[in-house]
């Protein structure tokens, strides 16, 4: 049950969010912690956008209540949009302390704590701009392959 419950986050989350230069996570301990079969298990997603963004209608209550309909309402989502949590640069720390199970980490926004990272921001090493279908690219295969299992050792990143 849990690694179907992981999997499917995973699966759902990284389809509807394949947007470079910002990572959502989850808490091990989330997935780890999942109640019985019958009370529903209902996960805490924190990100800073405010309610009328794109990020936030467009894709987390999309996601979110995708996720309840593909559970048949066994896993739910509260969203708390516009840092009702913790601001962005906490984002990675909310997760950690449990405070919530999913969270938007814009790693820049996180000064200090990812220091490898900071190559995107150097200029001409990537080219084109965060738009480019390249330097997506190009970050996607830098994360998998280099920064994920340095920079996330900690979380599931979705």
């Amino acid at each position: 049950m849990k690694r179907w419950i992981s999997w499917l986050v995973l699966s759902i989350f990284v389809s509807s969010m394949a947007v470079g230069g910002w990572v959502p996570l989850v808490s091990k301990q989330a997935i780890a912690a999942a109640p019985t079969p019958a009370q529903p298990i209902i996960l805490k997603l924190s990100h800073s956008t405010p309610p009328v963004s794109p990020q936030h209608k467009g894709v987390f209550v999309p996601w979110a209540e995708e996720l309840e309909k593909r559970t048949n309402g066994r896993v739910k989502v509260r969203i708390f949009p516009s840092e009702q949590l913790g601001k962005a640069g906490e984002a990675y720390d909310l997760v950690l302390r449990r405070t919530v199970d999913i969270s938007w980490v814009v790693p820049s926004f996180v000064i200090g704590q990812f220091p490898l990272d900071e190559i995107f921001h150097l200029p001409f090493l990537i080219p084109g701009g965060i738009d480019d279908p390249k330097s997506g690219l190009i970050r996607r295969a830098l994360y998998e392959k280099y920064l994920t299992p340095i920079n996330f050792k900690e979380v599931k990143v979705l």
